[in-house]
């Protein structure tokens, strides 16, 4: 009889351990459904941002590319203007010297004119060299500019928690995002 008393204690013991067990199954498939759920919710999340992140990436390489456009076209214009300049002072100066040459004008006279075309010519001159100088800054100017844009681009992206280009480069082997 003893002997039953003990299979009926070991059985409850069985019985209470099993259930034990099954609460734990229960408790551990809910949190692994609940665990599978937010993996999912995570990777749509990241799916989106990645979308996200190569969008900027687009715009801010478009934006680059036009601002390069805009100022080799400002500096093509401003080289021109020079060009232009320059040889229509030629071409006056050329016309003078022909009148000159023809006018037999007496030598005070002669200073006079001489005198005041040095002034044009070194008024002209400065026009010259501050064309010059705007396109050169022009040119200085659209480097810092794209540097610039492209500081507040990635300083944008680092903010808002998206990957830099930089470490965008180096965690996929150094490929562009399409």
């Amino acid at each position: 009889m003893e002997n039953l008393r003990q299979q009926v204690s070991s059985y409850e013991k069985d019985k209470m351990t099993l259930q034990l067990t099954k609460q734990r199954l229960l408790q551990a498939d809910k949190q692994f459904k609940n665990l599978e759920w937010e993996k999912e919710v995570l990777q749509q999340r990241f799916g989106k941002i990645e979308t996200e992140r190569d969008e900027l990436y687009a715009r801010f390489e478009a934006s680059i590319y036009e601002m390069q456009q805009k100022m080799g076209l400002k500096g093509l214009l401003l080289e021109r203007k020079v060009e232009a300049l320059h040889e229509a002072l030629e071409k006056k100066e050329a016309q003078l010297s022909e009148v000159l040459a023809a006018s037999n004008l007496d030598t005070p006279t002669l200073n006079q004119v001489n005198k005041k075309l040095e002034e044009v010519m070194d008024n002209k001159n400065q026009i010259i060299k501050a064309l010059k100088y705007d396109v050169s800054k022009v040119r200085r100017g659209e480097a810092v500019n794209i540097q610039r844009r492209a500081f507040k681009g990635l300083r944008t992206s680092q903010a808002n928690g998206l990957p830099t280009a930089r470490s965008c480069a180096g965690q996929q082997g150094a490929q562009r995002p399409h």
